[in-house]
Formats: structure tokens, C-alpha cells, sequence
């Protein structure tokens, strides 16, 4: 298929890519340790909880608001490390391929983050 065309990667979008996959790997952490840790305002919290709806302010206070948003958007900023990663395979240059994995991890992260509460 000519218009899909896999290409070798240079050593900036590799590093650039170890330092996603990096990231991908302690969002999965920590949704693996998220998705099994009870509240922090819960009356039998454990000593590794999370602060579900105990958090109000801070950056983002819809981030903990409870449990499913908070898995919600780890979940969609691990598809956005993914895509981050495999597009420079398909971009025709060097450039190409870092500005779009820094431009997909960005602007990615910050839609999911939007979308996560909204849901």
C-alpha cells in the first residue's frame, strides 16, 4: 500500500519515544494500583488509598473526583502514549515524526483530561 509506508526511526524520535513508552508504563502502573485501592475518605481506607472526592482543590479537582473519572482518563492517556508512539512509523520525516508525537501527547492529554469530566 503506498500511502501507508513504515520508515526506520532516527535517535531523537527514539528517545523521545522511550521517554513516552516510559510514561505509558507508569500510567499502566498506576491504574493496575488505582483500579484496586479503596478512598481515602472511606472508613476502611488502606494505607496505599487515593483521595476520591476528598481532594477539591488543586490543578485539575475533576481529576479525583471520584474513581471511574480517574480511571476513565488514565485509560485514554494511555491510548494517547500509543498513538504518540507509533505515529512517527508514518510520517515522511524526522521532524515530522517528533512534532507529531509531541503535538499528539500533548494536545491529547489535555482533551482527554477535558473529556474524562464530561462523561
Amino acid at each position: 500500500m503506498p500511502w501507508l509506508r513504515v520508515r526506520a526511526l532516527t535517535s531523537a524520535e527514539l528517545a523521545i519515544q522511550i521517554m513516552i513508552g516510559l510514561w505509558f508504563a507508569l500510567l499502566l502502573w498506576d491504574f493496575v494500583t488505582a483500579s484496586g485501592a479503596t478512598g481515602c475518605g472511606d472508613r476502611q481506607a488502606s494505607p496505599n488509598c487515593y483521595p476520591w472526592s476528598v481532594e477539591g482543590q488543586g490543578f485539575l479537582p475533576w481529576h479525583y473526583r471520584d474513581k471511574q473519572t480517574y480511571l476513565r482518563s488514565s485509560v485514554g492517556e494511555m491510548i494517547v502514549c500509543i498513538g504518540a508512539i507509533l505515529a512517527p512509523f508514518v510520517t515522511g520525516s524526522r521532524w515530522r515524526g517528533i512534532a507529531s508525537s509531541l503535538s499528539i501527547l500533548v494536545v491529547g492529554t489535555l482533551t482527554v483530561r477535558l473529556f474524562a469530566s464530561q462523561l
